[in-house]
């Protein structure tokens, strides 16, 4: 069947004129999970002898395809994997056959019961995670090398599910949070992760739209509208260059408590930072993210090897809350009842949410020194542009 998949879409050798042509397969979902929905949860071993299976008919039909498979590294809390093992398994019995091991460990804050839990501790908790999922990332590539070390440079990373995911219960109050500005700083973060680990080959959020609490695209009003992690995604997508550049920050840092499936971490930084450049280098980009959850930060940004711009422009996405929401709305389904939902503080504005509670504002600052200071509002994802750079 995968390999009639296969020759459906792509036509025998690829080469369908009418269809277009899918590179990437990925063999089964979550079925490290015991009492997972689909009722496929199985064995690593009896998955690993499947992947090799299906690997060697799909390519069959199209050699050129590349194949993924299911993988995942429990880390603390974390833990959605019931076999500590699966990784080592599969890698070792179907690593040859493979040129993904796609994961989903990049859901947060995941929340089984918020009772009694302040809502800014479990986003404070939610801005810390994306440190644990490059940990968890360097571990899994580790993981590659030592178990098919003859295909270490040839076996890549694909996050092929990750998010901000409160809950699942609907009665939770934090279940409709996930279109909130603190969920799109997760987002935010999350791809500077994904952009900066070498063993990353693609990260698909989920999901695109839906009118549950899912949806990055969600109803509002009877229209599609976008909310703030879409809008975040789009930024860093459309705002920012191809070329990824080091880049450190010096700022103050917070611990985070241990919540749901997040463990603790200890010295979260308040500013997270993502550069890159034009193949050119005469354009570079600068993401700043502010994680305080009250408090603008001045940051003084510095490119090294230029001594400045002939133009800055700034794109700021802000909001009164961490909460601040573009008001899309739950479906509303007979017999299910949606929880009343949390708001973040005395100001909290989740109750508020609407079109203009989320701000994306452009500015032009002009010339640039060797050295810029920006402020970026408190919760706030600012995108600095410099054009022209100028060398010493």
């Amino acid at each position: 069947m995968a390999a009639d998949w296969v020759r459906y879409v792509n036509g025998e050798g690829g080469r369908s004129p009418r269809n277009g042509r899918v590179t990437w397969w990925e063999i089964g979902n979550e079925l490290y999970m015991q009492g997972d929905a689909s009722g496929g949860a199985t064995t690593p071993e009896r998955y690993a002898d499947r992947v090799i299976e299906f690997a060697r008919a799909m390519r069959a039909v199209d050699p050129d395809i590349r194949i993924a498979a299911i993988g995942l590294r429990n880390c603390g809390r974390y833990r959605f994997n019931s076999h500590d093992n699966w990784n080592e398994v599969v890698l070792r019995r179907a690593g040859q056959e493979i040129d993904l091991l796609a994961v989903h460990n990049a859901y947060s804050p995941v929340i089984p019961d918020a009772r009694g839990l302040d809502p800014l501790d479990v986003y404070a908790a939610m801005w810390a995670f994306p440190r644990l999922i490059a940990r968890n990332l360097a571990d899994t590539r580790a993981e590659i090398a030592r178990f098919v070390p003859g295909r270490a440079g040839r076996i890549g990373v694909g996050v092929t599910e990750w998010g901000p995911l409160f809950a699942v219960d609907p009665a939770s109050p934090l279940i409709d949070h996930v279109k909130t500005l603190g969920s799109a700083l997760f987002v935010a973060s999350a791809l500077r992760v994904f952009a900066e680990e070498p063993s990353v080959e693609l990260a698909n959020f989920f999901k695109l739209n839906e009118s549950l609490f899912m949806g990055w695209i969600g109803r509002r009003q009877n229209q599609w509208a976008m909310t703030a992690p879409a809008m975040a995604f789009r930024m860093v997508a459309r705002g920012m260059e191809s070329g990824l550049l080091a880049s450190s920050v010096e700022v103050a840092t917070y611990a985070s408590r241990a919540i749901g499936f997040v463990d603790r971490v200890a010295d979260a930084p308040y500013l997270d930072v993502l550069a890159s450049a034009a193949p050119d280098r005469a354009s570079v980009t600068v993401l700043l993210i502010n994680r305080h959850p009250s408090a603008a930060i001045a940051a003084r940004v510095a490119l090294g090897g230029a001594s400045g711009a002939t133009a800055l422009t700034s794109e700021t996405l802000s909001g009164d809350a961490p909460d601040a929401n573009t008001g899309t709305d739950l479906l509303r389904i007979p017999g299910l009842r949606w929880g009343e939902q949390a708001r973040i503080g005395p100001r909290g504005r989740f109750h508020q949410g609407a079109e203009g509670e989320i701000r994306l504002e452009r500015q032009a600052l002009g010339p640039a020194g060797a050295e810029t200071l920006v402020r970026v509002p408190a919760h706030a994802i600012t995108l600095l542009r410099f054009e022209g750079l100028r060398r010493p």
